[in-house]
């Protein structure tokens, strides 16, 4: 199976540079929303796991695995179960600042106090899953509608989630883009709130609106580190983005090879703890079972003895029956599995 691989020289230069400035400025918005969020009663933080087994297997130092899989709960498992919501308590609050000339906290917002306003709101967005579920509960939480677009492919288990926390589901026919385009062009005919699952270089109204980290440990080694992407090779526009000049590195994989990575950090591979991931974040892993084995892949992403490989499992399962049907044991019996590592 080909693993298509991109590294863009031109990501020290100093276009670059002026254009990372402008993101990181942006950024700046997010600090308080990561001390909003730090108060809210479902906020942990989660942990950063370390998989020494699998390293020494593999031929690297170390694998750290960031690991959001219980993030609000198993039943959320991902990043963005925190910044969909953030969105919503801010579109909220602006709307009941406009209407009472107050801006109600959080804890405000979850009584009654505000309902009156807050009831004939609609958010909307176009998902896959998590973010689509992370904006319904937020909905559910400070007590507006919400509309989540999901495309042909979407598993019903998926859907039916979301719908139990009380959001409508419309499935779009076609594929991702299809429902982007129903689900904003719905929102501007009935003046409702579009939460974008996509990123773009300056956020609107200053509202963070995707998954993000309220708390990163930095283990940073000696050098610049190198951060790769991975994407299915049948929607890599990363990659496609990287080969016209902009990123770092990026690996576009084919979807299937997602699996013997799910099942690798579910095994508890080498004595390891077991970590439950969703298909879209094991895709790091393969590739890095792959330069295992693979001493082009393992050159071109500079891997060696010395290397600290950090991977992000932004999501758990998103649908219990898909990932017991790939995985071979459900989710509940991979946390149970860890034991006195679990958190």
């Amino acid at each position: 199976m080909a693993f298509i691989h991109h590294s863009n020289a031109s990501r020290f230069s100093i276009q670059a540079q002026t254009e990372a400035a402008v993101c990181m400025k942006n950024l700046s918005n997010w600090t308080p929303a990561v001390a909003e969020i730090r108060t809210w009663p479902e906020y942990t933080p989660q942990p950063l796991r370390t998989l020494p087994g699998l390293a020494q297997k593999l031929g690297v130092n170390q694998v750290f695995v960031k690991d959001e899989s219980k993030r609000f709960g198993a039943y959320f498992g991902s990043f963005k179960a925190i910044g969909a919501p953030y969105a919503v308590y801010k579109i909220l609050a602006d709307e009941s600042y406009t209407k009472t000339g107050v801006r109600p906290s959080p804890v405000e917002l979850r009584t009654f106090k505000y309902r009156d306003i807050t009831k004939s709101v609609t958010v909307c967005v176009a998902s896959d899953g998590d973010q689509g579920r992370g904006l319904a509960y937020g909905a559910q939480l400070f007590g507006c509608r919400c509309a989540v677009y999901i495309h042909s492919h979407v598993s019903e288990g998926r859907a039916d989630i979301t719908k139990e926390l009380g959001a409508v589901v419309i499935r779009v026919y076609g594929e991702y883009k299809a429902s982007v385009s129903r689900a904003k062009e719905d929102a501007r005919m009935n003046n409702w709130f579009f939460v974008s699952s996509t990123s773009w270089p300056d956020f609107d109204n200053d509202i963070p609106q995707h998954g993000f980290y309220t708390r990163l440990h930095d283990n940073r080694p000696s050098g610049i580190p190198q951060f790769i992407v991975v994407e299915p090779s049948e929607a890599d526009c990363l990659l496609q983005s990287a080969r016209h000049g902009n990123q770092n590195g990026f690996v576009a994989v084919p979807d299937t090879i997602a699996v013997d990575s799910m099942k690798t950090l579910a095994s508890g591979c080498e004595g390891d703890i077991s970590v439950v991931s969703g298909e879209s974040s094991a895709a790091s892993m393969c590739v890095l079972l792959r330069a295992s084995t693979d001493s082009t892949v393992r050159n071109k992403l500079g891997l060696d003895a010395n290397s600290q490989v950090l991977l992000f499992v932004l999501e758990g399962t998103t649908d219990s029956q898909i990932f017991e049907s790939l995985v071979g044991t459900s989710p509940a019996a991979v946390f149970a599995a860890k034991g006195p590592f679990a958190v």
